[in-house]
């Protein structure tokens, strides 16, 4: 009575632990996700925020618009705001006081985001005292936008970032890694029954061995203290599953199988022999198979050259039995694990199938992990890469802009070079998109990326910074004139769309550190205003060291568009 006790409480005990620890693990580590994700988050509105305000409520065109009331220009603007912005719902003018100091305030209503924007004119100096300019965002589009796919705003849910507030599910990859967990204690307490099971030393020196080994090796791997490898699983199984003497991993690749580990054997000569699923021994199964004198079958079903490669280099004549465990991820054979043994045909009994089959599961668990990871790794990358450039050409956006800027000046500074910002505003290309349509724009504008990245030397660099706004940076730029015309050359090709063909100019402002200005902002806002300064005046380009320098009005200058003027 007492015995059947204590195999309740035991077995309580058991079920208690596995369905604890994985959920506490589980809970903790999405809790870490979201605290990770809520800084993200929170640092990708604000950039979107300043990028809209920037682009589209820190300019002259805009601020007119506004305080003339120019309904027809505002709507088509803030269409453009939200075909670039997808998860922009709505942009509207609201009659207040804009009663923040920054130059937008972000609020939300748990579900949506509201962003005011102050509205400026394009030099900053003034900005309109009573409208601003509201966006109203899908904060679930972004969390979609940012290939987070596990996470719902939620009304209902646990408070996030911006009064919003979120609901979290378990993504294949958050149940992978608890179910890896898991894995662990199943196998901890396999080893303690089997140990409590048979009660002799063989058994239970064998077991502590294993346990060890299969501990030290999940932890090392979950810790991240070790690169999973298949010749580091192998040589674990060696050392865990009893009779392994020396084993190997058969890959799979395409529609052939190759040794990718090996352990005894000559790896070199081994890891140019392709196996076709039919010339594996194991044969192409799920099963766990012992197969005796594996040399016999390679006689009957390999050609001679096969034979003869794995004979020398592989031992295959010598190999009494070997142990094939499968890998199987996502339902699909991955790999062979092969444990061999030379003394004995009966060298791998039910504990080597036992230990065999838990490590199989192991694996299967970890490289999961590591595909879901790997998969995990290449959206940050791609999410990285979208903060940085612009979705519509590919180039460089603001952000990346000021972060190369603030490296070539400190480059520039220690090496006493000139650094020369080139700041275009396409001109005649508001009547494309009148007259073809925003996809001919849009079209224009990839054509000139692409002619621009042809032009630019691997030490310049190029980069959207509005919608028909570029910046050009040169380094040592001692011939920046040869250089814009070449680009003005560029822009002033024709474009063809469809049938039509269209041609486009541009108006160029340039600032020069450090003789114009000594900071990136500085440095912007100078070109900007040379560049308004050439737009307004109908010239190709104009020099901000001039910009307070009133033109000669002569014929002269009337004629020619380019200014020529020296570098200092």
């Amino acid at each position: 009575m007492r015995t059947n006790i204590n195999r309740i409480i035991y077995f309580v005990i058991v079920a208690a632990v596995l369905i604890i620890i994985p959920y506490t693990f589980l809970s903790l580590y999405l809790n870490s996700f979201v605290e990770t994700f809520r800084n993200t988050f929170q640092k990708n509105v604000e950039f979107l925020s300043n990028s809209i305000s920037f682009s589209s409520f820190q300019w002259d065109e805009m601020y007119d618009a506004v305080t003339n009331d120019d309904k027809e220009f505002l709507e088509e603007q803030f269409k453009d705001i939200i075909k670039n912005y997808p998860f922009t719902e709505k942009v509207h003018i609201e009659n207040k006081k804009p009663e923040f100091d920054s130059l937008y305030k972000i609020s939300s209503d748990q579900t949506k985001i509201y962003v005011e924007f102050k509205i400026y004119d394009s030099f900053g100096e003034k900005n309109i005292q009573d409208k601003v300019a509201i966006a109203v965002f899908s904060a679930q589009k972004i969390v979609d936008y940012m290939g987070v796919k596990n996470l719902e705003i939620n009304k209902f849910g646990k408070p996030f970032v911006y009064n919003l507030r979120y609901y979290i599910k378990p993504s294949i990859a958050d149940i992978s890694i608890a179910l890896s967990v898991f894995s662990i204690v199943l196998l901890l307490l396999i080893s303690v029954v089997l140990i409590a099971e048979r009660n002799y030393r063989k058994v239970e020196e064998t077991h502590k061995k294993a346990l060890q080994a299969i501990s030290e090796l999940s932890q090392s791997l979950l810790k991240g203290v070790l690169e999973p490898t298949y010749q580091l699983l192998l040589d674990y199984a060696v050392k865990i599953i009893p009779g392994a003497q020396a084993g190997s991993v058969l890959t799979k690749e395409n529609d052939f199988f190759v040794f990718s580990a090996v352990v005894g054997y000559d790896f070199e000569t081994l890891s140019k022999i392709k196996l076709k699923p039919e010339e594996l021994a194991q044969g192409y199964t799920r099963e766990l198979k012992i197969i005796k004198r594996i040399g016999s079958f390679d006689k009957q079903n390999l050609p001679d050259e096969k034979i003869e490669q794995l004979r020398d280099s592989g031992k295959t004549e010598e190999i009494k039995s070997t142990l094939a465990i499968p890998i199987v991820i996502n339902n699909e054979i991955v790999a062979f694990l092969n444990s061999d043994n030379f003394e004995s045909e009966n060298a791998f009994g039910q504990l080597s199938v036992e230990i065999g089959k838990a490590f199989a599961n192991q694996l299967g668990l970890i490289f999961e992990k590591i595909r879901l990871e790997k998969e995990l790794l290449e959206k940050k990358e791609a999410l990285e890469y979208l903060a940085l450039h612009d979705p519509l050409t590919g180039l460089p956006n603001r952000r990346f802009l000021e972060i190369e800027l603030e490296r070539m000046l400190t480059l520039a500074q220690r090496e006493n070079k000139y650094v020369c910002l080139l700041y275009l505003d396409l001109k005649k290309f508001k009547p494309v998109n009148d007259k073809y349509g925003h996809d001919a724009g849009d079209y224009v504008l990839k054509v000139l990326a692409e002619r621009f990245r042809n032009v630019v030397r691997k030490s310049d660099f190029v980069s959207r910074v509005g919608g028909d706004e570029f910046i050009f940076l040169l380094y040592d730029c001692k011939d920046y004139i040869n250089f814009l015309e070449r680009i003005l050359g560029e822009i002033e090709k024709d474009v063809f769309y469809s049938y039509s063909k269209i041609n486009i100019s541009g108006n160029f402002g340039i600032a020069i550190y450090p003789d114009d200005a000594k900071s990136p902002d500085d440095l912007i806002m100078k070109a900007d205003m040379a560049m308004y300064y050439a737009k307004t005046n109908d010239l190709k380009f104009y020099l901000a060291k001039n910009i307070e320098i009133k033109p000669q009005d002569s014929k002269e200058n009337n004629n020619n568009k380019f200014l020529l003027i020296d570098f200092i």
